[in-house]
């Protein structure tokens, strides 16, 4: 590809940049469509009642988390690490914790990286790569996961974008020149942000890592490579209980084979793009039989991280599509890679780029993207039919307790008081007192056995239904 002139450099940066503008626009409506369903709550949850600096520490698991634990406490017993949700809180500190603050939080990160990649290869030694890391970034923001997930107060926005920084700084290594060095710490900064974000992702960035720092210990740079360590074998010893409660199957969605497991991978890879995931393949054979070396080590990590993720999700028990969308700009920078090598003209890149967004199957098609869970409507009829009539509203299984605050706190005047029932047993021993008195419960459907109980106490009720809860009362 011949240099372009420094007015049609401009003009291309630009076009790249309003592209990248409305992949953003087209987002921002659809952010507040909608409450938060359970995973959002946790999220929710975890910011607004977990406090950072609460020192007191206790080895949970998720099935065990109480209302007043620490964060430290919450993080450590659950499956995902706490980077996301460090970074969350201090967003919320400064724009609050209703659902457009933690989901728009999800907006300032896709412009922040985009303007992040942008800048960095408006002026590049290397002007093909410049240009196809900022067409990658563009596929991955009109990528139908990209503008699905961005509206979920959860990290899977925030480990993509780090992904797609990653993979930046892996491409600005072999080509800084005197900013190699700078580029090198900044991966590896990147890599133990993302060790500490997504356990999956680890295992992905793990395999990048690994040829980074094989090619500065060959170097006899020693420092740089060791950046991850304490941080990652600190909060390994903070969380191995919940790290192996998770391998153990303790929170298992399905027990499956690693065959079935690593077809279940290979499935998910072809959900994300469809017929242009064959392309993925053919990149990778294509660069190994070429020897180009970083496309090769990209080729050999995806394949090495789908083999080893099988496993562990064969262990875990848990296999959702949503978890590995980290891999998608690598894939998408694979293809490009082809199309780069077969043709320098930006306009064919910018076309095929197109055929890969638009073929790329809806998010949804593998697995919903979210529950239907009216949790924020329930909360509403509650505190408009309920609140201030001397109602004790119960709602079901401890651990879920601030799922249900949340929101009877947004529409409450004053203090919200939840009694929780867990178990069979727990509504046995209030019967009587439920029978008695002016009492609500505030159910998720899936927790029919504490509903039943609760009804069977009752010799009248209402039943009201909402899409995944339900609110049953005493006349």
């Amino acid at each position: 590809m011949k240099r372009c002139s420094s007015f049609e450099k401009v003009i291309e940066r630009s076009f790249y940049f309003i592209i990248a503008f409305c992949a953003i626009w087209k987002i921002i409506p659809t952010i507040n469509e909608r409450g938060f369903w359970s995973d959002e709550l946790f999220t929710a949850a975890v910011v607004r009642y977990h406090p950072i600096l609460d020192s007191q520490f206790e080895r949970k698991t998720v099935m065990q988390i109480k209302m007043n634990d620490s964060f430290l406490t919450v993080k450590a017993g659950e499956q995902h690490p706490p980077m996301y949700d460090l970074s969350l809180k201090g967003w919320a500190s400064l724009f609050g914790d209703s659902e457009l603050s933690l989901r728009g939080f999800n907006i300032f990160l896709i412009a922040l990286t985009s303007i992040t990649i942008l800048v960095s290869c408006w002026r590049r030694k290397n002007y093909p790569l410049g240009t196809l890391i900022s067409i990658t970034t563009l596929v991955v923001l009109w990528h139908p996961v990209t503008q699905s997930y961005a509206t979920q107060a959860r990290s899977y926005t925030f480990f993509l974008m780090l992904s797609l920084l990653c993979l930046l700084a892996f491409n600005k290594i072999k080509e800084a020149g005197h900013n190699e060095s700078m580029w090198r710490l900044t991966f590896y900064t990147l890599a133990t942000i993302s060790f500490l974000t997504h356990y999956y992702m680890a295992v992905f960035i793990g395999a990048v890592y690994i040829f980074i720092a094989y090619s500065d210990l060959k170097q006899r740079r020693y420092v740089l490579p060791l950046i991850p360590v304490p941080f990652v074998f600190s909060w390994i010893f903070l969380s191995y209980h919940s790290l192996l409660f998770t391998a153990s199957g303790g929170v298992a969605w399905s027990q499956i084979s690693y065959l079935q497991a690593l077809q279940s991978m290979l499935h998910i890879m072809y959900g994300y793009f469809g017929v242009s995931s064959i392309l993925v393949a053919l990149s990778s054979v294509y660069f190994i039989c070429k020897r180009k070396t970083s496309e090769t080590q990209v080729s050999i990590c995806i394949a090495v991280s789908i083999c080893v993720l099988a496993f562990v999700c064969k262990k875990s028990g848990i296999l959702h599509p949503r978890h590995f969308i980290f891999i998608i700009p690598w894939c998408v920078y694979l293809m490009l890679n082809l199309t780069l090598s077969l043709s320098k003209n930006r306009f064919f890149i910018l076309a095929i780029a197109s055929i890969i967004v638009f073929i790329s199957p809806a998010a949804g098609t593998q697995a919903s993207v979210y529950a239907d869970e009216q949790y924020k409507e329930a909360a509403k009829f509650i505190s408009e039919k309920y609140s201030g009539k001397d109602y004790k509203i119960y709602a079901t299984w401890s651990p879920n307790e601030a799922y249900y605050r949340y929101y009877l706190e947004n529409y409450a005047s004053g203090h919200v008081s939840v009694d929780m029932l867990s178990s069979i047993s727990d509504v046995d021993k209030t019967c009587s007192y439920i029978n008695k008195n002016n009492v609500v419960l505030y159910a998720h459907h899936s927790h029919d056995d504490v509903i039943n109980a609760f009804e069977s106490c009752l010799s009248t009720f209402t039943r009201t239904n909402f899409d995944g809860v339900v609110v049953i009362a005493k006349p």
